[in-house]
């Protein structure tokens, strides 16, 4: 959830609003501050706050559309409306690695099904994605495991029951060798 949210920000040209960088020449990590204004600013200066004011608030309705409900409702009396602090306190209440996070996502990618042939793109990329959620949280999860899974996840049929048999061969003899197979 997190790269998408990250990648649809970047997209947007909001990333800005919720990144920490301080380094002003990384200008995709480079993080705004919220402007100040006081009684002697500009006119300039009001039309800065403003914009910062409406772009704060499209990144954080970006955030919020990618949670649930539960979530948002609990972050919503944790942290205040910026998109900067509502991304923090993501990080904060759900960054963490978590052994039942780790099991649920375990589970989930268990109980993937390969519908038809059609669905092909849409079954790999779960795995993908998951495969990298694995990774980000720190889990060792191997080439063989994936593997596995995604021969399991598909649908019985004599064709696909020899593919998966010559598959598990090569695998096994892959693990074996000095040149295992990769998932991709």
């Amino acid at each position: 959830m997190g790269e998408r949210m990250r990648y649809t920000l970047l997209g947007e040209d909001l990333w800005t609003y919720v990144s920490e960088g301080t380094d002003s020449l990384d200008l995709l990590e480079y993080g705004l501050c919220k402007p100040i204004i006081t009684a002697k600013s500009s006119v300039e200066e009001q039309k800065t706050v403003c914009t910062f004011m409406v772009n704060d608030v499209k990144a954080n309705f970006i955030i919020c559309r990618c949670l649930s409900l539960l979530v948002i409702t609990n972050l919503l009396t944790k942290c205040n409306n910026s998109a900067c602090e509502m991304w923090k306190c993501l990080h904060t209440f759900h960054g963490k690695v978590d052994v039942n996070v780790q099991f649920s996502l375990r589970s989930h990618v268990m109980s993937l099904k390969l519908i038809d042939a059609s669905d092909i793109d849409q079954y790999l990329s779960e795995f993908n994605t998951n495969q990298a959620r694995f990774v980000t949280m720190g889990i060792k999860y191997t080439n063989n495991e994936g593997i596995y899974q995604v021969l399991m996840g598909i649908l019985n049929s004599s064709f696909w029951e020899m593919f998966k048999q010559v598959t598990l061969i090569t695998v096994t003899e892959a693990a074996t060798s000095k040149s295992p197979l990769t998932f991709e």
